[in-house]
C-alpha cells in the first residue's frame, strides 16, 4: 500500500484558525495550508506541533531503515536488536499506511 500524505516540509506556526484558542499552534505546508492544530495542552502545544510537523520526515526515515535492515537480511523473528528494530519499524509503517490502528 502506498501512503499519500501532504508533501513536506510541514512547518510550525501560531494559529489564527476558526475554533482555535490563544496558544494553539498550527502545522502548515510551505504554502501556508493548514494540516493540523495542536491545541493548547498544558504548555505542550508547541512540542506536539513540532512532533506532528516532523512526521513526514520520520516516516521517510522509517522506510529507509526497513529497507536497509531487509537488504542486510535481518529477520524480524530474531532476538537481536536489529530484529527488534525491524519489527518495530514495520509496525510503524503498517500503522501509517492504515493497515493497523
Amino acid at each position: 500500500m502506498s501512503t499519500q500524505h501532504t508533501p513536506r516540509p510541514w512547518l510550525v506556526k501560531p494559529v489564527a484558525a476558526p475554533m482555535s484558542h490563544n496558544g494553539d499552534i498550527g502545522v502548515v505546508t510551505a504554502k501556508g495550508e493548514l494540516i493540523a492544530v495542536a491545541l493548547l495542552a498544558r504548555g505542550r502545544a508547541a512540542a506536539n506541533a513540532r512532533l506532528i510537523a516532523a512526521a513526514p520526515q520520520l516516516f521517510d526515515i522509517a522506510q529507509r531503515v526497513e529497507a536497509l535492515l531487509t537488504r542486510q537480511h535481518w529477520m524480524p523473528d530474531g532476538d537481536s536488536p536489529e530484529s527488534a528494530l525491524l519489527r518495530d519499524v514495520r509496525a510503524v509503517i503498517l500503522r501509517v499506511e492504515g493497515e493497523v490502528s
